[in-house]
């Protein structure tokens, strides 16, 4: 069986672990974890772990038992959410991002990206239309709409897992969207209030009518 995640996902995931060799000129990536909170970081994750020389090798050495023992990666999955969950840098957040952004560098060629989901991380498989879905995320945070924002967080986290509610999701959020710019602009709205009595009412301002019908395709 191959294995789930390539060599150079568990060095990168090394490296953030372990925050870099002591002796590394390269600035460090994450927390640098000493040996002893490095046996405290395995141990939250599941795993036993004992440095053995160099810290940064012997995390390596123990990633690579992991993959040997199960391909499938399950214990390297929590080890990823673990070490890039926002919650572990609250008094660094820029370290939290960088995690993030440098393990994600690596784990996108594998088909792998992590995502940051009401405040907690979440390792997903990078879906077909994944570029549509960036597009469409970041659209919704410049609008900067809550409800919004929360259903396209239900709509990634179920699409693998629950089709059938993500699709339900991707509704509620052209209805979101639509709401809240008929809210935004203080526009009566229509007594239905679903994607098609939002999206194709028509209103005495013409480009309040082409925003609505772009919104909900």
């Amino acid at each position: 069986m191959e294995d789930r995640f390539s060599s150079f996902v568990i060095t990168a995931l090394a490296d953030v672990i372990t925050g870099g060799g002591a002796n590394d000129s390269t600035p460090p990536i994450g927390v640098y974890r000493s040996a002893y909170a490095l046996r405290e970081f395995m141990r939250e994750c599941g795993v036993s772990f004992q440095v053995d020389g160099s810290r940064v090798s012997s995390v390596r050495d123990k990633l690579r038992e992991l993959m040997f023992i199960d391909p499938t990666g399950n214990d390297i999955v929590r080890i990823i959410e673990h070490v890039s969950d926002p919650r572990a840098y609250i008094s660094e957040p820029d370290k939290g991002v960088a995690v993030v952004e440098h393990l994600n560098k690596c784990l996108e060629a594998d088909g792998f990206r992590i995502q940051v989901i009401r405040g907690k991380s979440q390792l997903q498989t990078i879906a077909r239309d994944s570029a549509v879905l960036d597009s469409f995320g970041s659209k919704a945070n410049i609008l900067d709409f809550d409800t919004v924002t929360r259903e396209i967080d239900r709509a990634l986290t179920n699409a693998e897992t629950d089709p059938e509610d993500a699709v339900t999701a991707a509704c509620s959020i052209l209805e979101s969207i639509c709401r809240s710019i008929l809210i935004e602009m203080e526009k009566e709205l229509p007594p239905k209030k679903d994607i098609s009595g939002l999206g194709f009412v028509e209103y005495q301002d013409s480009q309040i009518t082409r925003f609505m019908i772009q919104a909900s395709f």
